[in-house]
């Protein structure tokens, strides 16, 4: 059944801009906070991110979608000369401003930006060619499922958030894909190291990914 991206964009904001102010204080929250975080930090040269210079003509930009998590630019925030956090939850993106403010960044540094950038298209056309799309989300890893529904992974669909989900598990195909369609190239595609405990989830568990690619 095709999604109205509308009424999804809508679902999210509804939901997130309450629940927003209290998810990211579940234990399960935080494990999976930390496990992005040490690999982000760990893999630099993966990730492609430059360290700072002495030239202060280059000027290098992170965009962070669905930025609330905190957890992307709060690891690599030193590393750019500014971080724009997109977000289509008022209630996000205040979770997002409190955090820059916390690290007393000035505004010029943090912006918070209200849109629905939801498809990787539209994602990827605010990048410059050369810069790099990094996809982080959680893995299939039944790969004999029908469907990503029938798989014990996704996403228990009696959770309150369900309904603001259109696809929960990627496969690595899936991804490459995406990335294609994108108009980004170079992909590589790797699987976390530990597998998570997850509530919401029909098993209880799942693997997170991160996809890369760089813009044509």
């Amino acid at each position: 059944m095709a999604v109205n991206n509308t009424s999804l964009v809508d679902k999210n904001q509804a939901y997130w801009n309450g629940a927003a102010k209290i998810i990211f204080k579940d234990n399960w929250v935080h494990n999976l906070q930390k496990q992005i975080s040490d690999f982000l930090v760990s893999n630099l040269d993966w990730t492609g991110v430059q360290l700072p210079s002495n030239d202060s003509k280059r000027r290098t930009k992170l965009m962070d979608c669905a930025c609330d998590n905190k957890i992307v630019y709060m690891s690599l925030h030193h590393l750019f000369s500014k971080c724009i956090g997109i977000d289509v939850s008022d209630g996000r993106l205040d979770k997002y401003r409190a955090t820059a403010a916390s690290l007393g960044l000035p505004e010029h540094r943090m912006i918070a930006v209200q849109v629905n950038l939801l498809a990787p298209t539209r994602l990827a056309s605010r990048l410059r060619p050369g810069g790099v799309f990094l996809i982080i989300d959680w893995a299939t890893r039944d790969s004999s499922a029908v469907n990503q529904h029938a798989s014990p992974d996704a996403v228990n669909p009696e959770h309150p958030a369900a309904f603001t989900i259109s696809h929960d598990i990627f496969t690595q195909e899936q991804i490459v894909g995406l990335f294609d369609q994108a108009g980004c190239g170079d992909a590589r595609f790797v699987l976390a190291d530990r597998i998570l405990d997850v509530p919401g989830a029909g098993s209880g568990k799942m693997q997170l990914f991160w996809g890369w690619a760089n813009k044509f």
